[in-house]
């Protein structure tokens, strides 16, 4: 919730004062909020069905995302389980759609498996190499009830799903890196699948690229861009706990 609006519900709740500069409109639309929202030992809350939830402004909603999510308890939760966890207590506009980011743009979640990231996939589709297509992967796929879906032969409706995210990585993006020989290895499991991030150099032929350090020197060799992802970034962490 922007401050000037937590501001004057929270002085019409605890006052009735609304500023004398809002015209008619505004003051009934304070009044008309109001009633959803309530005064508990001098901090703003929402009223939902059976519970009340903190309202939060935009200069906390930082600090929250990062008590719930990267702290020692948070556990680098997913984004449904993040989402239901914090609407238990705390409430602000667009909260899921900011959760979603801010998990997205987080630096260990990204360079694990995407199930800690996401939660479990109701189906996922892949083409047809022995990456994908193991008994390790039916195994899976069979304990949480994911439907797995295999791609024909080249067909650019299926195959360009796979693919479009590769077309999408351009010079001086910064990506991460598969480590392929993670995937099938269930004791490295809390290794970091993705290394990085590094600098797209060149974008070269047959999908490929030539990458280079933070530092500026190249990376030996060129890298596929199957095993490329988008390395998201987030600038603050935080310390500060909420009461």
């Amino acid at each position: 919730m922007e401050e000037q609006l937590y501001y004057d519900l929270y002085q019409y709740l605890s006052n009735l004062i609304i500023p004398e500069n809002y015209n008619k409109n505004e003051q009934d639309k304070i009044k008309q909020l109001a009633k959803n929202y309530t005064i508990q030992n001098d901090k703003l809350f929402r009223k939902n069905q059976d519970k009340l939830q903190r309202v939060i402004t935009p200069s906390q909603v930082e600090i929250i995302l990062f008590n719930l999510h990267k702290d020692m308890t948070g556990a680098h939760l997913g984004v449904e389980t993040t989402y239901n966890k914090i609407k238990e207590r705390y409430y602000w506009p667009k909260m899921y759609n900011d959760i979603k980011i801010y998990i997205e743009s987080c630096d260990n979640c990204q360079r694990r498996e995407i199930i800690s990231r996401h939660g479990v996939p109701k189906e996922i589709l892949s083409d047809r190499g022995t990456s994908f297509n193991n008994a390790l992967i039916n195994e899976i796929c069979d304990k949480y009830q994911t439907k797995h879906r295999l791609t024909l032969a080249y067909r650019p409706q299926t195959n360009g799903m796979v693919e479009r995210f590769n077309r999408t990585i351009g010079e001086s993006d910064k990506v991460l890196v598969e480590q392929t020989h993670l995937r099938n290895n269930m004791s490295a499991k809390l290794e970091n699948q993705w290394i990085g991030p590094y600098y797209i150099h060149n974008v070269l032929d047959q999908n490929v690229y030539k990458l280079r350090h933070m530092n500026g020197k190249l990376v030996k060799g060129i890298i596929h861009g199957n095993r490329l992802k988008i390395y998201i970034e987030q600038y603050l962490e935080p310390l500060i706990l909420l009461e």
